[in-house]
């Protein structure tokens, strides 16, 4: 089931923040260890029992604690120098007691242990689990999975196993069919942007050729006069444009989901950050001090080539828009970037684009396909897949699409919700267009007739 998270900034310059959830009687404080004021404007609301963690994302260290008092327990924490933020999480109603987070504390320290992702070494003494009976554990247990929920919505990718996020490479391209990988390369690999007004993390996937910012990121609100990478521009403006994606602060706006890019260049994703001309192989830092040109030299060799491809992204959507308008024989109004509706309202389209995946003798194009209700007004509801080029496009109905999203694999969220589903296409050298399904079996069905 869905969950809706509200989210409230008190001080738009820092990230502080508190995270509650409806129909629920707990919350999460995260506060950042410079936000003095924060703490101080809600220390009633600290002094009650509650399980913490104090955290360095950029180091990979964090600190599992209980205490029953928040306030006191931070300001003894300042002699701790690791730490740069705090998660706090206690009920609202004083529900928990100090036995309970205690239960909390020991579980949360077991598990993050077991995934191995973070490093607990500041934990000089293992939490140990207190005596309680089995129905005040079975009572627990929801609760601890309630927590985690609350942490992955905060954006803390501290419950993400490094074998998972590995999985996770490997599923959102190459589950559906395998693509040629170089051998050793990694799965994944996190940098950071920590320039004026951005505090980004970013993992690429080089085996996928995709780059995530992820949520919890300060990206720069507003473009410099010069900025002219079009690509970047439209990502920030349909990020911007959703609340439930994008918060404003004073100078920067702090991403609340993570956004994605599936290119094997770093400009587009670190331009969309620092809202500026930028050297994105120079920029980007991983933990260890090495910039992306060191980490990935191959694929800085080929920058040049594929920069071409990501400028002139923009170029290509604006061809098929046109395709499209050829095809229904009417003018099309502009909705945002990718959503288009003809002249009467009654139809509306909604445009994807891809490159050109080479299978062998075939070509493959990869789409991720988002439930949404951005053409929901109209009658007749479209997706426009534009293939490499304005000279192969597919039109689905979104009806057909929703049929067939049990036969497709999808990438799922915390929660085990789907975020997107795989829409993957393949075009032979006799132009025959095919449809992959992955469920219950592996089978493609001939889409050559959709074609525009």
């Amino acid at each position: 089931m869905a969950k809706v998270f509200q989210i409230l900034v008190p001080d738009n310059t820092l990230v502080s923040r508190i995270i509650s959830c409806e129909n629920q009687v707990t919350e999460l404080f995260v506060i950042d260890r410079a936000d003095k004021n924060f703490v101080s404007d809600y220390s009633s609301d600290l002094t009650k029992p509650a399980l913490y963690i104090l955290i360095n994302r950029d180091a990979k260290k964090l600190y599992v604690g209980e205490t029953d008092d928040s306030f006191k327990r931070l300001k003894n924490h300042e002699a701790k120098d690791f730490w740069t933020e705090a998660i706090v999480f206690h009920s609202t109603g004083d529900t928990l007691s100090t036995t309970e987070v205690k239960w909390l504390e020991a579980k949360t320290y077991e598990s993050l242990t077991e995934l191995g992702y973070y490093d607990l070494s500041e934990n000089k003494q293992k939490p140990q689990f207190p005596p309680l009976k089995r129905n005040q554990i079975y009572t627990l247990e929801p609760i601890f999975e309630e927590a985690k929920n609350y942490i992955c919505a905060a954006g803390f990718d501290i419950f993400l196993k490094e074998s998972e996020a590995e999985s996770q490479a490997e599923s959102d391209l190459t589950k559906d069919s395998s693509f040629e990988k170089e051998e050793n390369t990694p799965s994944y690999h996190v940098f950071r942007v920590n320039i004026k007004h951005t505090d980004a993390r970013i993992c690429f996937y080089p085996n996928d050729g995709k780059f995530v910012v992820l949520a919890g990121s300060k990206v720069r609100r507003d473009c410099t006069e010069s900025f002219a990478n079009k690509a970047a521009i439209a990502k920030r403006e349909e990020v911007f444009d959703d609340r439930t994606w994008s918060l404003p602060q004073s100078d920067s706006v702090m991403l609340l989901r993570d956004v994605e890019f599936f290119t094997n260049t770093p400009n587009v994703p670190v331009q969309f950050c620092t809202a500026r001309s930028t050297n994105a192989i120079t920029t980007l830092i991983d933990n260890e001090g090495k910039t992306f040109a060191e980490v990935f030299p191959k694929t800085h060799s080929t920058q040049e080539n594929t920069e071409n491809t990501n400028t002139n992204e923009s170029d290509f959507l604006g061809r098929c828009i046109q395709r499209l308008k050829e095809s229904v024989g009417c003018n099309l109004t502009k909705q945002s970037r990718n959503v288009y509706t003809s002249s009467d309202g009654k139809a509306g389209f909604i445009i994807r684009t891809s490159k050109v995946y080479p299978q062998g003798k075939r070509e493959k194009y990869w789409f991720a396909y988002r439930k949404t209700n951005a053409i929901s007004n109209c009658n007749q509801q479209f997706v426009v897949y534009g293939c490499k080029d304005e000279n192969t496009i597919i039109k689905l109905p979104i009806s057909e699409i929703n049929k067939q999203l049990e036969a497709l694999n999808d990438t799922k969220d915390a929660n085990g919700n789907p975020l997107y589903w795989h829409i993957v296409f393949y075009k032979d050298i006799d132009g025959k267009i095919t449809w992959l399904k992955s469920k219950p079996k592996v089978h493609e069905i001939d889409i050559t007739d959709k074609q525009l």
